[in-house]
C-alpha cells in the first residue's frame, strides 16, 4: 500500500456505461441473496461485512460516461441502479 500511486492522467474518451455497471456490480453490488432464516434475507457481496450488514454507500461522480449525464449518483446495489443526487 505504501508504494501505491494514483493515476492522474485520464483518457479523453468517455467510459462506457456497461463498464461502469460492471465495476459497480462487482465492487458494491449484490451477487446473490441468502436466507438467514425464514423471512430474513441477507445480501452476499464480493467483500466481507460483519453480520452481512454492508454499511457502505457508493457514490459516483460522473464527468465522461457515455449515455449518462454529468453529475453525482448514488448506487443502489439491491436494484443495481444509479440515482442522480
Amino acid at each position: 500500500l505504501l508504494a501505491r500511486r494514483s493515476w492522474r492522467r485520464f483518457a479523453p474518451r468517455p467510459l462506457a456505461l456497461a463498464d461502469v455497471a460492471t465495476l459497480l456490480g462487482l465492487t458494491f453490488g449484490v451477487q446473490r441473496w441468502m436466507s438467514a432464516r425464514p423471512g430474513v434475507w441477507q445480501a452476499l457481496k464480493t467483500s466481507p461485512s460483519g453480520g452481512a450488514c454492508h454499511a457502505l454507500e457508493a457514490y459516483l461522480v460522473v464527468e465522461r460516461v457515455a449515455g449518462l449525464a454529468r453529475g453525482v449518483y448514488r448506487y443502489h446495489p439491491d436494484a443495481h441502479a444509479l440515482v442522480r443526487v
